[in-house]
């Protein structure tokens, strides 16, 4: 019997500092808010005379607003869907799908065209307002 006190008071305490460092993982920051775009670039295009370097945003930026279901975008809504790494934009039997990364103050939405529409990379980036 004391060898099995002693076994499982062992066990309880490896398992408590095994608990106890366990770090908790912070939530991924939102993409919900005002985003304001700062730069925009086109590469890889099939055409070489379509890219465009990168361009900075100072004034009449594009605006987003990004509410958990819908993109308002200079007064016109889209519904969207999203994952963890994309973003789907539905509008009718038209979508498209970025890539994006978020911080708590940076958006970039990056748009893969495929050869149909060019075969451009479109590279967009927001900062938070």
């Amino acid at each position: 019997m004391k060898k099995f006190i002693q076994g499982f008071t062992l066990f309880a305490i490896v398992f408590l500092c095994v608990l106890s460092c366990k770090k908790d993982d912070p939530a991924p920051p939102s993409i919900e808010g005002k985003w304001t775009e700062t730069t925009y670039v086109v590469s890889g295009c099939d055409d070489p005379s379509d890219n465009e370097p990168e361009t900075t945003c100072t004034t009449s930026c594009e605006v987003f607003v990004i509410s958990a279901t819908t993109i308002t975008s200079d007064g016109d809504v889209q519904a969207y869907t999203k994952t963890a790494t994309t973003i789907t934009v539905s509008d009718g039997s038209f979508s498209l799908t970025f890539t994006y990364t978020v911080t708590e103050t940076t958006l970039v939405l990056t748009l893969q065209n495929s050869s149909t529409f060019g075969g451009c990379k479109e590279v967009r980036t927001f900062k938070r307002s």
